[in-house]
């Protein structure tokens, strides 16, 4: 499977449209004199970090295991993922591996817009990374 973040600036209309599934994320932040002053601007999909997530996943008939999506058919043990939104991970998907049953799994992607570039403006820089950067740094 894939995780995804994009973001579209449009300076003209001083909005950023960022979009993300799984856990790949956003944040918009500026410097200041007490350190970076950041703004995640996507949600986090992992079972771990994110409480509505487990939400979602429970209520869709998925299973969770040890923090992680289960296979609905298969013991987690051997097939699980991290994430609860992922592009692919067909195994998860598709009927033939499921049977039918629902894992939680989806590609649907959180959008959301933010208004930037104002008079008053401070923001600097927007990093879009994944799970191999928010995984060894803080925002």
């Amino acid at each position: 499977g894939t995780t995804a973040a994009v973001a579209l600036v449009d300076r003209a209309g001083r909005r950023c449209l960022v979009g993300n599934i799984g856990d790949s994320e956003i944040i918009l932040g500026s410097r200041g004199d007490a350190g970076p002053n950041v703004k995640v601007l996507t949600e986090v999909h992992h079972l771990k970090r994110s409480p509505a997530e487990v939400e979602r996943v429970t209520a869709a008939g998925g299973r969770i295991w040890r923090g992680r999506l289960g296979h609905p058919k298969i013991s987690p043990q051997v097939l699980s993922l991290s994430v609860s939104r992922a592009i692919g991970d067909l195994f998860f998907k598709e009927d033939k591996y499921t049977d039918g049953v629902q894992s939680g799994l989806t590609a649907e992607a959180y959008i959301a817009t933010v208004d930037i570039c104002a008079e008053d403006a401070k923001e600097e820089f927007l990093v879009i990374g994944c799970d191999g950067l928010w995984d060894t740094v803080k925002y």
